[in-house]
């Protein structure tokens, strides 16, 4: 039952990995995705705030601050239910330019903080709850051609990751408490993201079009094993690249229940999204 559980607490990694501007001090991003196979479906959202101060412009930029985000995920798979919520918050930093390197501007960010979590899993006669405190962090650094050229445009690598500070797990059969150890939920995620290319679609050549492959490995504490996905994705953005919305699908692999899990989600950048709604 924990190996199980510990493979759901992974489905919605995916979600914060792709979105953070690391060309703003000030971001407000959201998302959904639902994701199945044969065994069952669900569904994972997010959102985050970033708040930074610093001396930016779109030559260099340098700013620190402080990130807040929330994940949930609720899923039923083999009559499994499970549900997770999950908080964290730290600090922030954007960095980068365009001078640092001859053919491509360098843009970059970190976050690190602490995570609280709570989950609840039932199945037949069994149930489950679970709060964890970890420790967290997610970052990369994004590669511009400076000469908008393709297929290799953009490239993004994030990786995340976080590790179990205090881990309190009660378990019940039929409603009487039944000895159940934590699930660890620590892991360490790498994403690489490659835009080919980023196409007008409106004449003044402010929104565009970019669309891009998106692949991503992730090792899990748990039991000590690597889980591997493989996406494709589109990105509506404006001009230099910020990110409006983005909308991927993907499949994670992997042998072991519940198997194989294809998803779809949508991202998107509210900041950026309300910019280009008032032509700002």
């Amino acid at each position: 039952m924990i190996i199980f559980v510990g493979f759901l607490v992974s489905l919605s990694l995916p979600v914060a990995a792709q979105m953070e501007s690391p060309l703003t001090n000030f971001g407000l991003y959201g998302g959904n995705i639902y994701f199945a196979n044969a065994n069952g479906d669900g569904t994972a959202r997010w959102a985050e705030a970033r708040v930074l101060f610093g001396r930016g412009n779109d030559y260099r930029l340098l700013s620190f601050g402080a990130f807040v985000n929330y994940n949930e995920v609720g899923s039923k798979f083999n009559d499994f239910n499970y549900f997770d919520k999950e908080w964290a918050g730290g600090l922030a930093m954007n960095f980068g330019s365009q001078y640092w390197l001859t053919n491509y501007e360098l843009w970059g960010w970190l976050n690190v903080g602490l995570k609280k979590t709570a989950d609840h899993g039932a199945i037949d006669k069994y149930e489950s709850r679970q709060n964890d405190q970890l420790f967290y962090t997610f970052g990369g650094i994004m590669f511009k051609n400076a000469l908008n050229r393709g297929p290799f445009f953009i490239e993004k690598f994030m990786f995340t990751y976080q590790q179990p500070l205090k881990s309190d797990r009660q378990a019940y059969w039929e409603a009487k408490p039944t000895s159940d150890s934590a699930v660890n939920k620590g892991f360490f995620k790498l994403v690489a993201e490659n835009t080919f290319c980023s196409l007008p679609i409106t004449r003044s050549e402010s929104l565009r079009f970019e669309p891009k492959l998106i692949g991503s490995a992730t090792y899990q504490f748990l039991d000590q094993r690597m889980v591997y996905s493989l996406g494709v994705g589109i990105t509506f953005a404006r001009q230099y690249s910020q990110e409006i919305m983005t909308i991927d699908a993907n499949i994670k692999f992997d042998q072991k229940a519940p198997g194989n899990i294809y998803s779809v989600g949508v991202l998107v950048n509210f900041v950026e999204l309300g910019k280009a709604v008032f032509n700002k």
